[in-house]
């Protein structure tokens, strides 16, 4: 049986990215728990893990549809939207309903995005548009982390046909690319009134491409691939990572808008190496970052949720301790509790969608 293709480390990569995503709106959300924020959310450090996630998914998106197209001679749309159904639309839907109800039975506490019409809420979000929803508005707190799968969602919907009809897949998207970051321009250029950010923000197709780009340069053992295996791009790119989530994201300010995808390029580095590089200087692959990767979904689309009831139960009394114990009870609650139910949900829920696979030993696919 041909073995499964696998990139080792990018689960790696999942799990810092949901712990990033998790552990800055805990801190974000302190006021939940009747406590005073610490203020590292303000640095947007969990909007950052977020590219990572796009970036992550265009890599794997775009690589998998190379290989089903060389190995086939074409791709099968259809079977692509049912995978993509079965991965992504229980966990979606459930945190959905679930922060519906909750938006509903407890209104006068979820403190942020309650707008009159929660039926348009619920409906834009169902119908995986969150992004644009959200962009106008429409953020209830239980529910607002969504908009990214939503993104991913209409991205798959046009990707796999790039994949298919392109001749020159590098170039195409590119071009692609290119084209979408004037348009990112244009959107911020026209200063919508109903919120602070661009509507560009909310359509991150640019960070998946940047992806996609890494993943053909890795199927065609592109040159670029030297430069991006030496030891010093290696560090900096390193550098760049733990700077930006350690201390404040990298900012560049002559680079403006491009400054995400600058980010969105240094993962890419960072995703190749510890993915591909039988060399990498940082290796990801160990026992407890692959748990956490793979029930990594669970953890962003369910961490919210649980912040908000493990709040219900503690603020009576949180504030009344020693500071140290509050905010070591109120992260150990929020961590341990999603990373439980994350499991869960994993093991008993979203298994029952997905297809069972038998494959001997996973693949890893280094350069020769």
């Amino acid at each position: 049986m041909k073995p499964l293709i696998y990139f080792p480390g990018l689960n790696g990569l999942r799990a810092i990215a949901a712990m990033i995503v998790m552990i800055f709106h805990t801190d974000q959300f302190s006021h939940y728990f009747g406590l005073a924020s610490q203020g590292i959310w303000r640095l947007r450090t969990q909007s950052y893990a977020v590219i990572l996630f796009f970036v992550l998914s265009g890599f794997l998106i775009t690589f998998l549809l190379i290989q089903e197209k060389e190995n086939t001679g074409k791709i099968n749309v259809r079977q692509f939207y049912i995978r993509r159904v079965r991965r992504i639309w229980p966990v979606y839907y459930l945190v959905l309903i679930a922060g519906i109800v909750l938006i509903w039975l407890f209104p006068e506490q979820i403190h942020r995005g309650i707008n009159p019409g929660l039926g348009i809420t619920a409906l834009g979000y169902a119908f995986f548009i969150p992004n644009v929803v959200s962009f106008f508005g429409y953020t209830p707190d239980l529910i607002n982390v969504l908009w990214s799968v939503g993104a991913e969602e209409q991205f798959y919907a046009f990707w796999p046909w790039v994949i298919k009809n392109a001749s020159d897949l590098l170039n195409h998207i590119t071009w692609f690319l290119l084209a979408w970051l004037v348009f990112k321009y244009y959107l911020n250029w026209l200063h919508f009134p109903k919120s602070g950010w661009s509507l560009g923000e909310y359509l991150p197709f640019d960070y998946m491409a940047i992806g996609g780009i890494a993943a053909c340069g890795y199927h065609g053992r592109s040159k670029m691939l030297d430069f991006v295996y030496h030891p010093a791009v290696q560090i900096i790119a390193w550098l760049f990572f733990v700077i930006s989530v350690l201390y404040r994201p990298v900012h560049i300010s002559w680079l403006g808008l491009l400054n995400t995808d600058l980010h969105a390029v240094v993962y890419a580095i960072i995703l190749l190496n510890v993915g591909t590089n039988a060399k990498t200087l940082v290796s990801l692959e160990n026992r407890v970052l692959n748990f956490m990767g793979k029930i990594s979904y669970g953890i962003y689309g369910f961490h919210f949720i649980v912040l908000f009831l493990a709040s219900r139960l503690l603020n009576n009394w949180l504030p009344a301790l020693p500071v140290t114990a509050a905010r070591f009870i109120q992260y150990g609650s929020v961590i341990s509790i999603t990373v439980v139910m994350a499991y869960l949900s994993w093991r008993f829920y979203e298994s029952k969608f997905r297809k069972p696979v038998q494959a001997e030993e996973a693949q890893c696919p280094f350069p020769k």
